[in-house]
């Protein structure tokens, strides 16, 4: 298999090919330090730890400017558009009218509208919020009453996920003063649910849970990772509710990894994922001693592989997946996207798409003007992959980037091997001039 980068137009394409059939993906730049966003006169001075959304072309992201201003931007395909920044003015009802401060990562839902978490400058008021770059919501917020929980309120939230109308967020709830318990919150402008709460006995287990991981939520169901009591023995297993009531979709220590009789040990925290029908959910999973773990999924009733650390690398026919690289995921209409790493820990971009295993790129690349890429930030909210597109933040020893990748249509035999012996010669080509 070959693969060829080059750029144009401001796009790189990439073509992966081989006379059994070949796939074109082109890379596009977003935003990177060149960019200036609306509502500066500045360009973007980084992204931080920003992951950025993709839902039905809309993509959402959170980046800062040379003039530390900081903010939530939208690209549908004709250029930025500003959600919300430091000059927006919170639109409460809780809390005073000053402008937002402090910026969290951002989701998207299939008509452009943004989802994330903001403060309020100078005052102690955390809130989520939803905009279309015109109206902005305050959805929910702290010190607002928790209905059901007489003297209890918000204190806190983490990265939101918008579908449709429903977020889904793992929110603090407590007395005022006190630090809170974690619970998994529903919040439509009408209603407030607890899915789960601290405590609570995990379904299929028998310890209380004690910390969650980002929720996602599809056509209305929600999944998550939980976790039970801390020490040695900790029970940790993937929910959701997608059956109508919360049920297990893995615990460790008695779900068996497919293909094996040992159970699962572990899970991983933020990497859970949910197919846009809601029924179908993928995980990160570990085996007890570490030395095996993979991407798997509760696909239409059964638990398979779909890709772990005994699968070869794209290209290879003897190195595997290390065993401790898989880092981040998302999940559409059976395609996946994931970060995986090679036996020597180098980190790469990879997809499974239209069941075949593709590398997008490894670290060392170059990725639109990132050099020597070593990190690819997915979505936390498993919203980095959406129908034959995808985004990722690209960063390098010399720059960062928020990225559109677009998966092409197959190309037709015999065009195929005609390709494969163009890119061959064109990345030699390339690679001369690079020496000289």
């Amino acid at each position: 298999m070959s693969r060829l980068v080059r750029a144009a137009a401001g796009a790189f394409v990439l073509w992966f090919a081989s006379c059994a059939g070949a796939t074109t993906i082109t890379l596009e730049t977003v935003a990177n330090s060149t960019t200036t966003p609306p509502g500066s006169s500045l360009p973007f001075s980084g992204f931080g730890v920003s992951t950025p959304s993709i839902n039905n072309g809309h993509i959402a992201f959170r980046g800062q400017t040379l003039g530390q201003n900081s903010g939530i931007y939208r690209d549908s395909g004709s250029g930025l558009q500003l959600i919300a920044d430091r000059n927006t003015v919170n639109p409460g009802p809780i809390g005073p009218a000053n402008t937002l401060s402090i910026f969290g990562n951002a989701s998207v839902d299939a008509s452009g509208n943004v989802a994330f978490r903001s403060s309020v400058a100078s005052s102690g008021t955390t809130a989520i919020y939803v905009g279309d770059g015109g109206v902005l919501d305050q959805r929910i917020s702290r010190d607002q009453p928790v209905p059901g929980l007489p003297g209890q309120i918000f204190l806190g939230f983490s990265t939101p996920q918008l579908d449709d109308d429903l977020v889904t967020v793992d929110g603090t709830i407590g007395p005022s003063g006190s630090g809170g318990a974690f619970n998994i919150i529903r919040e439509t402008p009408t209603t407030i649910e607890r899915l789960a709460s601290l405590g609570q006995t995990l379904p299929g287990g028998t310890q209380g849970f004690s910390l969650f991981g980002s929720p996602v939520t599809e056509n209305g169901n929600t999944a998550f990772a939980g976790f039970g009591t801390p020490g040695l023995g900790q029970q940790s297993g993937v929910f959701s509710d997608a059956s109508g009531s919360l049920q297990p979709v893995m615990i460790s220590g008695t779900t068996l990894i497919p293909g094996t009789s040992d159970p699962f040990g572990f899970i991983g925290l933020q990497e859970v994922g949910v197919d846009r029908d809601g029924e179908d959910v993928v995980f990160v999973g570990y085996s007890a001693d570490f030395l095996t773990s993979g991407i798997y999924g509760l696909i239409d009733g059964t638990l398979t592989t779909l890709v772990d650390s005994n699968t070869l690398l794209p290209g290879s026919t003897t190195e595997t997946f290390n065993a401790g690289g898989f880092t981040g995921l998302g999940y559409d209409n059976g395609n996946l996207l994931f970060v995986g790493a090679d036996s020597s820990f180098n980190r790469g971009l990879y997809a499974l798409y239209e069941g075949v295993l593709i590398e997008i790129a490894s670290g060392g690349d170059t990725v639109g003007g990132v050099d020597s890429v070593f990190n690819f930030g997915l979505s936390q909210v498993d919203q980095s992959i959406s129908g034959n597109q995808f985004t990722f933040l690209a960063q390098g020893n010399q720059g960062v980037e928020v990225v559109r990748g677009t998966f092409g249509d197959p190309i037709p035999e015999p065009a195929t091997c005609v390709l494969f012996g163009a890119g061959f010669l064109a990345c030699v080509t390339s690679q001369r001039r690079q020496k000289a």
